[in-house]
């Protein structure tokens, strides 16, 4: 199921090494998805070094409320980190998937870290989020 971008305009020339703002809520409170992908889609203004990678923190809020820290300015937790994406040495555009993650039944909000060695572009940046969930016969 296609959960639609959990970042979007926060990766705006997100600089290297760079953290962004907390994304929009994802809440898996009422459909209790167990499976999740995550796919980067964006480019480089400047080709990184391939292999360094995009790292992508899930905050969550355990209580339905107060979400884990980390924001632009304060590094997640590592506990925290759901995928990497590592990227190709091109300033086209990229596309990657991650492996499956899982998260709990409670509001998520998404920071991603520029792990490379040269700023996102100005636009065109997303994070998309996918789900699934075992069929119960």
């Amino acid at each position: 199921v296609d959960e639609g971008d959990v970042l979007t305009t926060e990766m705006n020339s997100l600089a290297a090494a760079g953290l962004t703002a907390k994304g929009s809520a994802y809440d898996n409170t009422a459909d209790l998805r167990q499976h999740f992908w995550a796919e980067f889609s964006g480019s480089f203004g400047s080709s990184p070094v391939a292999g360094q990678a995009l790292v992508l923190y899930a905050l969550r809020a355990m209580d339905g409320t107060n979400y884990e820290d980390g924001d632009a300015s304060t590094t997640p937790p590592a506990t925290a980190i759901v995928a990497t994406f590592p990227v190709r040495a091109s300033t086209s555009a990229q596309r990657i998937a991650s492996t499956r993650f899982e998260l709990p039944p409670c509001p998520v909000k998404f920071v991603l870290y520029n792990g490379t060695s040269q700023a996102l572009s100005a636009s065109g940046n997303t994070v998309g989020l996918y789900s699934a969930t075992d069929e119960v016969q």
